[in-house]
């Protein structure tokens, strides 16, 4: 079973946000540093602009000293929620 691009988007902007508020940095400050526009970030979170490339995603986790094995992880088990018939 293959992950919905918003599944992964969600997910990824939930772990962004934990990482971002545990680190005090704001949402358009977290966009600048990762050489994004300001709006991104936001669009991501409401649905309307799916992740962006790998090369971006690194750069995010590391301002955010984010493991991206926590990421991975998140995503291995939601799958494996879908394969035994739970909620995506």
């Amino acid at each position: 079973m293959v992950l919905s691009p918003e599944t992964i988007t969600e997910e990824f902007v939930k772990l962004v946000e934990h990482y971002r508020k545990r680190k005090g940095i704001s949402q358009n400050k977290l966009a600048i540093k990762a050489g994004l526009t300001g709006g991104l970030l936001s669009r991501m979170k409401h649905g309307s602009r799916k992740i962006p490339a790998f090369d971006k995603v690194w750069y995010i986790a590391c301002l955010l000293d984010m493991p991206l094995e926590e990421f991975i992880s998140i995503l291995e088990s939601k799958e494996k929620e879908i394969e035994n018939g739970e909620k995506q």
